[in-house]
């Protein structure tokens, strides 16, 4: 087993642990709850690209890559989802998380739709890498729009909050920076 198939497990494992747990710990509350989605993302996206790295052929490799790039897909929209809550705009920016949801429900199905990338080849000595689409790299903008939006957020509460929410804020940043 290869280094990149043991971090998708252990993500994956740390993620299911960690969503669980703190839904567990009040299944009501929303803040609770979009945590929960976050890592459940998180643990789709860890759990396909740790059977992708272990896929056997290029058809079994194919169909893994498609779970882990939905769990890319759906890490955004519930990270910024997280990101409201967090901040305390969820209400506010409630219409604007259902556009981006829309949208990511597009990509969702360029995705299963093979229109994102079109195969998965040979490089880097590292197994299958997929052949990017035009459609990928608008993804790929897209993608970098959300997390720099969410990011964007955060930035500005920590300058709103003050005490434990602050640095509850920072800690979150700081590990959503390592993370992306």
């Amino acid at each position: 087993m290869s280094f990149l198939a043991i971090s998708g497990l252990v993500n994956f494992l740390t993620c299911s642990i960690l969503g669980l747990f703190v839904l567990l710990k009040n299944f009501r509350n929303i803040r609770n709850i979009s945590y929960f989605i976050l890592n459940s993302s998180v643990a789709i996206y860890s759990f396909g690209y740790f059977s992708w790295q272990l896929a056997k052929n290029d058809l079994v490799a194919l169909a893994w890559f498609r779970i882990a790039v939905l769990g890319i897909i759906l890490i955004n929209i519930s990270y910024l989802f997280f990101v409201f809550v967090f901040v305390d705009i969820f209400e506010k920016r409630k219409r604007l998380l259902w556009v981006y949801f829309f949208i990511n429900l597009v990509f969702i199905g360029l995705n299963f739709s093979g229109h994102l990338y079109t195969k998965l080849i040979p490089k880097y000595n590292l197994g299958l890498w997929p052949v990017p689409t035009f459609f990928f790299h608008i993804y790929l903008i897209f993608w970098f729009w959300q997390c720099l939006y969410g990011f964007c957020w955060l930035l500005k509460a920590l300058k709103s909050f003050t005490g434990i929410k602050r640095e509850q804020i920072k800690y979150f940043t700081i590990s959503a920076v390592i993370g992306f």
